[in-house]
């Protein structure tokens, strides 16, 4: 969702049911998506400067990598 909404799918909506998952938390869970798509293109829109280090090393605390 977050990297190619534009290309989603039904397949990728019946998915998400099979996995037991209702409609209202289907529509949240895209709701979370495009505000964090939103709120990055804002931030970096307005030139901010991701330090990757940091990144990285914040994701391998939450265990994202």
């Amino acid at each position: 969702m977050t990297l190619g909404a534009s290309q989603a799918f039904q397949t990728d909506a019946n998915a998400f049911f099979e996995a037991e998952w209702d409609e209202q938390s289907f529509h949240k869970a895209i709701c979370v998506c495009a505000r964090f798509s939103l709120i990055n293109r804002i931030t970096l829109g307005h030139g901010l400067l991701v330090d990757e280090d940091r990144r990285a090393n914040d994701a391998r605390k939450m265990h994202y990598a």
